[in-house]
């Protein structure tokens, strides 16, 4: 009875092959990987954006904003380490390399990461801004626990 119920559903879709064998389940989970004291985990990312809000109004994008949301631990002993600003990079999709926003970054952010810094066995929730042309894509994110470390690239989810 079966073997029938498949075998008509095959000629009424006129699909004679056999169904795909289900894999093993793939987690989602974005990779960490590590810089220097810290390990970095890129969660989401959001390009086409206009502005970003601020307690005292908006800043306006010259082109876009990307927002690339990143989940920073810092895993060592001893005391807390700052996110520096100025040593994050985003890599579009046209190999060109961009620079953060940095006070659309502490808008979106907070000043805590940057200035008090990640304390040890700690993580925080950082809201990375890059200011890029309308038609750019983001690939890549460049990321460093400190502007002297060689730092690691990490894959830009699809952005939506």
């Amino acid at each position: 009875m079966v073997l029938l119920s498949v075998m008509l559903v095959a000629a009424l879709t006129g699909d004679d092959s056999p169904g795909p064998t289900p894999g093993p389940s793939v987690s989602p989970t974005p990779a960490v990987v590590t810089d220097g004291g810290f390990g970095f985990e890129v969660t989401a990312a959001t390009c086409g954006l206009d502005n970003v809000v601020t307690a005292d109004g908006r800043i306006a994008a010259k082109g876009q904003f990307c927002d690339v949301r990143v989940r920073i631990t810092n895993p060592q002993q001893g005391e807390a380490h700052p996110v520096p600003l100025a040593c994050q990079f985003l890599l579009g999709a046209s190999d060109e390399r961009y620079e953060l926003h940095r006070r659309a970054t502490r808008a979106a952010s907070g000043d805590e990461p940057f200035d008090q810094g990640i304390g040890p066995g700690e993580t925080a929730e950082v809201a990375f801004q890059f200011d890029v042309p309308e038609d750019e894509e983001a690939a890549d994110i460049e990321l460093r626990s400190t502007c002297d470390s060689p730092g690691v690239t990490a894959s830009v989810p699809d952005q939506g």
